[in-house]
């Protein structure tokens, strides 16, 4: 059988600390049949600097739009330079086991699956946030179902169309579930293709991109029909969180612990599910084990940020 030739498509926007890790491991890829297309969507770091430099000395090609447009647009401008007839949209901001492009094409030639997507690590560093992320990673992968992909063939883009380029967040699963309710297509996850995503290793960032992903969401969920039960599901949220601070500050004002049962209550309840994934899944070290518990506070502030971004998102769109 004629191997597959796979197009890499990698939008890049001011990844100057990741990119040239990133293609490394792309380039050194076991699956020989391949190009590799970075689309510079408008970086204003030493991105396209390292980008040129790369190009003379490998096989990359580099395609630069005037000004920053989003990553839908660029997918969808690398497109159009690929000569392969399986699309890879990688990330740049990743880093790619040497099998990952090798493990993922073969799913393809099962004529019901549309698009493919391998296991999702954390970029290691020394970061305590390092160790939440993969240990979050390790939780929520117990019944993983893949949400969508990243290998499509380039016949059943054709059909469907391209990326939506007015979607800032969620253009990527958009473009999956076009795909299946299209074409019938079904998505496949392959465990033993191993990629490692950089997260935002600071507190701060972490709650910085919860609120910038609720703000942005918006249009996305719209476009599904999820925007009126999102929206309401923010507003709950916040409503829950000032009542409890309410709650505490009468309870001390007041010094009266009644007052102070609803918040609690409300914390017990947060913490039923880290304790029930740690007694149904095994996390390989203890490591890891200790940073799951972080997961009341961490993920109550992440959806606080989000519920917030959400509402004023909402807010400003109208």
């Amino acid at each position: 059988m004629r191997a597959h030739k796979v197009s890499i498509i990698v939008p890049v926007y001011n990844c100057e600390d990741t990119i040239e890790k990133c293609l490394l491991s792309l380039i050194n890829q076991t699956y020989e049949n391949k190009e590799i297309i970075v689309v510079d969507d408008g970086s204003t770091d030493n991105t396209s600097k390292i980008l040129q430099r790369m190009a003379e000395k490998q096989n990359v090609k580099v395609v630069r739009l005037p000004r920053n447009s989003g990553a839908a647009v660029a997918r969808n401008e690398g497109v159009k330079y690929s000569t392969g007839d399986i699309i890879f949209f990688a990330e740049a901001d990743a880093y790619y086991a040497n099998d990952y492009v090798e493990l993922c094409v073969k799913h393809l030639e099962d004529s019901k699956v549309g698009t493919v997507i391998g296991a999702l690590h954390a970029w290691p560093t020394n970061s305590i946030w390092y160790k939440w992320f993969e240990a979050k990673r390790r939780v929520t992968l117990h019944n993983y179902k893949p949400l969508g992909g990243w290998f499509y063939r380039k016949s059943d883009l054709e059909k469907i169309g391209y990326y939506r380029g007015d979607l800032r967040v969620g253009e990527d699963r958009e473009l999956s579930l076009r795909l299946k309710r299209k074409l019938e297509l079904e998505y496949a996850y392959e465990p033993k293709a191993l990629w490692y995503h950089k997260y935002p290793y600071s507190f701060k960032a972490i709650l910085r991109k919860a609120f910038r992903n609720g703000f942005n969401v918006i249009k996305f969920n719209k476009v599904i029909g999820i925007h009126r039960k999102m929206f309401l599901r923010s507003v709950a949220y916040v409503v829950l969180v000032a009542s409890s601070i309410v709650s505490i500050i009468l309870a001390i004002t007041y010094k009266n612990i009644l007052y102070i049962l609803y918040p609690l209550l409300l914390t017990l309840s947060a913490l039923i599910y880290p304790a029930y994934q740690l007694a149904i899944r095994d996390i390989s070290t203890k490591e890891f084990k200790e940073y799951v518990l972080l997961f009341p506070l961490v993920q109550g502030l992440e959806t606080l940020f989000f519920s917030v971004g959400y509402i004023l998102g909402t807010l400003r769109s109208k």
